[in-house]
């Protein structure tokens, strides 16, 4: 995370002021905060990637082997002939990773459903049960976009986010979202492809984190640091011990553990 503002008090203007305050706070908070003197740097500034709300703690993979975020595995099976065709035909002509991050990202969001969105009471988990069925709720979205990106060659993992549950349930439910190394940026992005419906509106971008929601810790949201390499089990579990969305609902995880 970069924060542009002048920390010997020759500040560019009230909005890096503001910039300085979040960014001390969030350095107190996670580390690993970047200083940039030249508050022109990003035409991304404050209000248009940085708030208290959406402040996002450095990532860190779970594990230091590259490796591991390209595995085929029986939830992430991305060398399905059905997943691999798919992934071929959405980046042909891409020439770079962004522009093969964006087209995966893009198709998962918009051409496969939510399910709660969509009213369908049908449960996926494995990528190619997501593909086949052409829905899934946030993580089963999670583990096909992991997929077609791994069938490219992407790293690709999971991250997730503690939010307020949907009324008219009350308390915190556990959201997926995931994690994508960009080689050309040597970076972790932070991308949500669970559909844009009901206000939503994720973005793919290298400048900002492109979320559909945005995190309070007053009410005691909050995203996890870590991206990791295998959906967590108590994700897998929930898909797998369901038929039926609408009776999956209320049992929702709240959190990793």
């Amino acid at each position: 995370m970069t924060f542009y503002g002048d920390l010997d008090g020759n500040e560019h203007g009230p909005q890096a002021h503001q910039l300085i305050a979040v960014g001390r706070k969030y350095e107190a908070s996670f580390g690993k905060v970047q200083w940039s003197h030249d508050i022109w740097a990003s035409q991304n500034i404050l209000s248009h990637c940085v708030s208290e709300k959406t402040m996002i703690p450095a990532l860190t993979p779970d594990s230091d082997d590259i490796a591991a975020f390209l595995q085929s595995t029986d939830v992430i099976d991305w060398k399905h002939v059905e997943v691999r065709r798919k992934s071929d035909s959405l980046t042909m002509g891409a020439s770079t990773i962004n522009e093969k991050v964006r087209a995966l990202f893009e198709w998962v969001r918009d051409e496969i459903p939510h399910s709660k969105d969509a009213d369908l009471d049908v449960v996926t988990c494995r990528a190619s049960e997501v593909l086949k069925a052409g829905t899934g709720i946030c993580y089963a979205k999670s583990h096909l976009f992991a997929a077609l990106l791994r069938a490219q060659r992407i790293p690709a993992g999971f991250c997730y986010q503690v939010l307020r549950h949907d009324p008219p349930l009350n308390g915190i439910v556990l959201h997926g979202i995931s994690g994508v190394y960009m080689r050309e940026n040597k970076e972790w992005l932070l991308l949500d492809p669970r559909g844009n419906t009901n206000g939503c509106n994720a973005q793919f971008g290298i400048q900002d984190d492109g979320l559909a929601f945005q995190t309070d810790d007053n009410f005691g949201e909050f995203t996890y640091p870590t991206v990791y390499h295998c959906p967590a089990p108590v994700v897998v579990n929930i898909l797998q011990a369901y038929k039926s969305r609408e009776e999956m609902w209320p049992h929702l995880p709240s959190s990793l553990s």
